[in-house]
């Protein structure tokens, strides 16, 4: 048995390198599509097996002041600091800025920054419950909980759950995207926020007052963040999200290229029980990596009363 667990332990390990590899384009147009997809079934069936957990880390700590938009010069870092400052007081930030890596603080600096300014919070009520899928290591986590119950000033009940398929990918510290998921969850304070492993399109609880969604609509993007290509069912994933929404809740999109905007509102387009607004540009300087925000648009997609 030990044995067996050593060799699937250095098979991942292997599976990971290449994941990596092709992750930041040391493989770029190599290996063809099909050989990809194929390595990617295995190394996600690998990993799958593993389910390899070994409980939440201690989150990494570093500090803010000074540092935190060092990679901005001038009026652009004087903006992003002045963001930062309204963000963190609206949404009581103090102890994330405290507890966090200058990384995982950026990071959910620009999701709340989009969704405190272009998703109305009207509509939801005193009880929320929302989906984010494709939740990754659920680093942004904290971001989410806080726009959901405190965005417009109000105090609501919330109820978050995380869906990543694959949530067993191992980090260099030798734990999972599940543990570190689980970890961040922790951070919000809220027990209403959950991180499951598993395949979205197996859901079924319509209901959602929010699910929140990064795509994959171009099968080279999935191929390249590591997944097979039998999982890429783009109509399947945006349609599946709509149908989980209550009357009047809103799915909240957001596409990383001006190539999958299409896809998706060719997708919605075809829906006629959904109210579109948008796409609308998200390009921030609020992270470090801002310069590959250029084609990042959002677009909410709202389920009309049936």
């Amino acid at each position: 048995m030990a044995t067996a667990t050593v060799v699937l332990l250095f098979v991942a390990g292997i599976l990971g390198c290449w994941r990596l590899a092709t992750r930041i384009g040391w493989l770029d147009g190599w290996p063809p599509a099909r050989i990809r997809s194929i390595w990617n079934d295995l190394a996600f069936k690998t990993r799958c097996l593993l389910a390899f957990r070994r409980g939440p880390p201690s989150l990494p700590i570093e500090p803010k002041d000074g540092v935190l938009f060092a990679y901005l010069d001038g009026t652009r870092r004087q903006a992003a600091e002045q963001r930062e400052g309204e963000l963190r007081r609206t949404y009581d930030l103090h102890s994330l800025a405290v507890q966090s890596s200058c990384l995982v603080y950026r990071d959910n600096l620009l999701v709340l920054d989009m969704l405190d300014r272009l998703v109305d919070p009207g509509q939801l009520g005193a009880e929320v419950w929302a989906i984010d899928v494709g939740s990754q290591d659920f680093r942004y986590a904290f971001a989410l909980e806080r726009w959901l119950s405190r965005a417009g000033g109000a105090r609501r009940r919330v109820r978050l759950d995380g869906v990543e398929r694959d949530g067993y990918v191992i980090y260099r510290d030798l734990r999972s995207r599940a543990d570190y998921a689980l970890a961040y969850a922790q951070q919000t304070g809220n027990p209403g926020v959950r991180f499951v492993v598993g395949n979205f399109l197996d859901m079924h609880a319509p209901g959602a007052d929010v699910v929140f969604i990064f795509p994959f609509l171009v099968e080279t993007a999935l191929l390249r963040w590591g997944l097979p290509g039998r999982a890429f069912a783009p109509d399947k994933l945006v349609n599946h999200a709509v149908d989980q929404l209550k009357s009047g809740g809103r799915l909240v999109i957001v596409n990383q290229t001006w190539e999958e905007r299409d896809v998706l509102w060719s997708l919605l387009a075809s829906r006629p029980d959904v109210n579109l607004a948008g796409p609308f540009d998200v390009c921030s300087d609020l992270v470090h990596y801002h310069s590959r925000t250029v084609e990042r648009t959002m677009t909410i997609a709202q389920r009309r009363d049936r």
